[in-house]
């Protein structure tokens, strides 16, 4: 049983809205809204452990984020009175904070060394047009214990450690050197892997902007000692 109203949710936008159905299920859940012909995501953000103020964080830089032909986001659907974008709805006797999302057509990206070659150039173009400022709480993405937990999750998987040693003795150690520090931080995706994407007439488009946060910006010289 879906516990969307889509009557209400209709109500809420200049939209009308025909079916819903869960398609993520977990901490955040993720809604397809179909209105007519056009798919829209409905996220309904985590009960705890994410502010408001975060939350807002992520729809500015959204709906601030520049048109280009190289690399798009999902933008966020406003009101139907074009006031707010955030809403707030009900689910398991708590109140929750949700947003509609635009649908992101095309295809995944292709899991070959092109593929893997147009996804790395994607990133590269998504976080250079990333917005210098943007209003709301922005978390920080500490490359440091960002490695450890990777080195935590690899620990069980025999077949790692030698990935694992790598990591450690060479890109966790680089990490430490004390000139980093005076390196720029800037706007992250946080989560930005292939599930994430999708790539229309040779645009790549991001979405589930759930993880941004602010991460050491790398500088030519620091990427020539191994970062």
């Amino acid at each position: 049983m879906i516990d969307i109203d889509k009557d209400w949710l209709s109500s809420q936008y200049s939209l009308r809205f025909d079916a819903i159905e869960l398609v993520v299920d977990g901490v955040n859940r993720t809604y397809r809204a179909r209105a007519g012909q056009k798919y829209f995501y409905l996220r309904l953000y985590r009960a705890s452990g994410r502010p408001l103020s975060q939350i807002v964080a992520e729809v500015t830089l959204l709906t601030q984020f520049p048109d280009r032909a190289d690399v798009g986001v999902s933008q966020p659907v406003a009101t139907a009175d074009r006031s707010a974008h955030i809403l707030e709805l009900a689910c398991g006797g708590r109140l929750r904070h949700a947003c509609l999302f635009e649908s992101v057509e095309g295809d995944p990206i292709e899991l070959t060394p092109a593929g893997m070659a147009q996804f790395g150039a994607s990133i590269a173009h998504l976080h250079l047009a990333m917005p210098t400022a943007i209003g709301g709480d922005i978390r920080s993405l500490e490359p440091i214990a960002i490695v450890q937990d990777t080195l935590l999750a690899l620990s069980p998987i025999l077949e790692s450690r030698e990935v694992s040693g790598v990591i450690e003795h060479d890109y966790l150690a680089c990490l430490r050197r004390s000139e980093l520090h005076s390196l720029p931080a800037g706007l992250c995706h946080g989560d930005a892997w292939t599930g994430n994407t999708r790539v229309h007439h040779g645009k790549v488009h991001f979405f589930d902007f759930d993880d941004l946060g602010t991460a050491l910006l790398f500088s030519t010289s620091a990427r020539r000692h191994g970062t």
